[in-house]
């Protein structure tokens, strides 16, 4: 199992949570301080809650228990489908399903019909099946692989739930706790850490703290390499960025992000920044007028 280390959560910015006055007071506990308007996790705390959720889902997955990553944003998705498929569990990284956790039954009759017609595709009789009919086939097949992909295998509600950003993911948590199923979270300070069982701390809008995060959890159920394709870098103090004549709005939502230095930016394509909660085309302009400036 991988150890949380405090200065890889730096580096990736899990210390950054929201704008203050966007802040859930009930966050209070994880919260070291508020610097240029942007609260500041306790690391300290969030390596705590780290421990206690890794503890959980190990001793889960030494009894058999399954679990199910959700994450829809699209900061998440990658990360999410990432972890959980190397340590074989399922995930939704779509839309949540209604009912999932209430009413597997009806989820499982859509999970059996994707089974079906992928069966079907695969057997002798699809030859003999008309062009039309292949092609209907085939776009049912792409649109239900798409949503339920992911859970292709379950055969019945899972023994708990990893979830980035329960806000967002409001509907997932509400069945899971009228359902008795645990949630472990990445929780950001405008979230509400009492609907959760094993809260963690941190900045759930930035890729790269989602991604170490769920690295971190996805340790505890199983043996994940060690990346190392991409290094990471002692922390930077975010005195570039911060004393930028970029508009106050654009930096916090860079350095909520993660970013603390303009060259690092510089790396990252227009696609990956408009991805960047608060920032729009007009914001991206800006960024690269002020790197080419």
């Amino acid at each position: 199992m991988k150890r949380p280390n405090l200065q890889k959560m730096l580096a990736v910015g899990v210390h950054f949570g929201h704008r203050a006055r966007k802040w859930n007071p009930k966050m209070k506990p994880y919260i070291y301080a508020k610097k240029n308007g942007v609260h500041i996790f306790d690391l300290i705390a969030t390596k705590k809650c780290l421990q206690d959720a890794q503890k959980f889902l190990s001793d889960l997955a030494k009894k058999g228990g399954k679990v199910l990553f959700l994450g829809t944003k699209k900061q998440a998705r990658e990360a999410v489908k990432k972890w959980a498929e190397k340590v074989g569990a399922f995930y939704l990284t779509e839309r949540w399903l209604g009912g999932l956790l209430t009413n597997f039954n009806e989820v499982e009759k859509a999970v059996a019909r994707l089974r079906e017609l992928k069966e079907i595709k695969s057997s002798a009789q699809w030859e003999e099946l008309s062009t039309r009919k292949q092609h209907m086939i085939n776009r049912e097949i792409h649109k239900k692989e798409k949503l339920l992909g992911g859970i292709l295998g379950m055969q019945e509600k899972p023994q708990a739930l990893i979830v980035v950003d329960p806000r967002k993911e409001k509907m997932a948590v509400k069945e899971a706790v009228e359902a008795g199923i645990p949630v472990v979270a990445l929780i950001d300070t405008n979230g509400n850490p009492e609907l959760i069982s094993y809260p963690i701390p941190g900045n759930d809008d930035a890729s790269r703290s989602i991604d170490l995060i769920l690295s971190l959890l996805a340790s505890a159920l199983g043996d994940v390499e060690e990346e190392t394709s991409r290094p990471v870098s002692k922390p930077k103090p975010p005195a570039e960025i911060a004393g930028s004549s970029l508009p106050g709005r654009v930096k916090n939502a860079l350095i909520k992000a993660g970013y603390t230095k303009l060259s690092e930016v510089q790396k990252v394509s227009d696609e990956e920044l408009l991805a960047i909660k608060g920032l729009g085309k007009k914001a991206v302009e800006e960024i690269r007028k002020q790197l080419t400036g």
